[in-house]
């Protein structure tokens, strides 16, 4: 009978160990999935959100060498002085398409006028001068 109950208090203790064991793995997952979840949301999540902030911007994506690009960007250059259109302040940057930007927006083709405001994006296809980029933007703004 002795043996038998040694036998039995040695099982219970393999299951108590099991548990723990068990427990613990399940703790370890558990405290995986939120730094996972914390690291998705720091390095992928939030620097997107930063970029489709409430705030205003006026970008022109330009490339290097091309043409309609050397062409448009005196014209842009001209209002990136401007800070406050309607009476709401506004950035107004050239982005160089070697920028993360470039491809964060989905540019493909250059030069894109994009105007970003309240988190939505708008773009621009009309006429590359100072005058239309203004209209445009009082407009918009």
């Amino acid at each position: 009978m002795y043996i038998v109950n040694e036998v039995m208090n040695i099982g219970k203790k393999v299951t108590d160990a099991t548990n723990a064991i068990l427990f613990s793995v399940k703790l370890l997952y558990g405290i995986a999935i939120l730094v996972g979840a914390f690291l998705v949301y720091k390095f992928l999540v939030k620097p997107r959100l930063e970029h489709f902030s409430s705030e205003t911007v006026f970008r022109m994506f330009s490339l290097e060498g091309c043409p309609h690009c050397i062409e448009a960007k005196p014209h842009f250059e001209k209002i990136t002085s401007t800070k406050e259109i309607n009476g709401k302040p506004i950035e107004i940057v050239v982005v160089d398409a070697k920028d993360k930007l470039t491809t964060e927006f989905g540019v493909s083709s250059f030069p894109t006028f994009i105007l970003t405001k309240d988190g939505k994006n708008i773009n621009y296809d009309g006429e590359r001068s100072e005058t239309a980029f203004m209209e445009f933007l009082k407009k918009n703004v």
